[in-house]
């Protein structure tokens, strides 16, 4: 089975070491090179990272698909876990596990020194995998949005009925640092919020249309004789 290693967001760092890096992920994963797609993106913006992310889902030609942003490592045995997971039984769409945020932070020597946190379950693309086929069913990643586009693509994913398997095994290691989006809202609730209010009314939307197609199938109230 090809699984397909999509790592936006390596711009910043240069192309040399961005394919350096997708070379190492995918040596570490037992993945071959042509199993990765790196896309390029200069632009910092936030709404660049998910171009970048929708570009590499097209690209992509395996049936599986990983997600890995330059800020981010993986777990050694992520693949190892997720793949008989998300094979099933049960027959799982996206599977997702656990993170441990860290962040590197100078001492007194001028040194270096990493804080990691506790196992937490952040609910970032970063964490999961999943079959390429479900992006046919609930979509791609909403450029417009400026936070918590994980969230609602994954509340889309709800919506579609499609089974998220999660794990507690830790597979990502998110780093939190200066130019981080997510350093001085990561916890906040109002993206969560926001997305929680869009997919009501998507649901709304839906429950809407689908009685409208219901009412073109109701018999017609007949005329009493005269």
């Amino acid at each position: 089975m090809n699984i397909v290693h999509v790592l936006p967001r390596f711009a910043a760092a240069g192309p040399e070491r961005s394919i350096l890096a997708a070379a190492r992920y995918a040596a570490e994963q037992g993945l071959r090179q042509e199993h990765c797609v790196c896309t390029l993106e200069a632009e910092t913006a936030p709404f660049a990272r998910l171009m970048a992310r929708n570009a590499g889902i097209a690209l992509a030609q395996g049936g599986v698909l990983a997600f890995l942003d330059a800020d981010d490592r993986w777990s050694s045995d992520k693949l190892q876990i997720q793949l008989p997971l998300l094979q099933g039984p049960p027959a799982a769409s996206v599977v997702m596990g656990w993170a441990r945020i860290f962040c590197s932070l100078a001492d007194e020597t001028g040194g270096v020194q990493e804080k990691v946190s506790e196992p937490v379950g952040l609910g970032v693309v970063q964490a999961m995998l999943c079959w390429r086929s479900v992006f046919e069913r609930v979509g791609l990643f909403d450029p417009d949005l400026r936070l918590g586009e994980d969230t609602d693509w994954l509340l889309r994913l709800r919506e579609a009925n499609l089974l998220l398997l999660h794990h507690s095994d830790v597979v990502l290691l998110y780093r939190r640092h200066a130019e981080n989006i997510t350093k001085h809202t990561f916890g906040h609730p109002i993206h969560l919020l926001q997305n929680l209010r869009r997919s009501l009314a998507r649901r709304r939307a839906s429950e809407e249309t689908q009685q409208a197609r219901l009412s073109l199938f109701q018999p017609y109230p007949q005329k009493r004789a005269p």
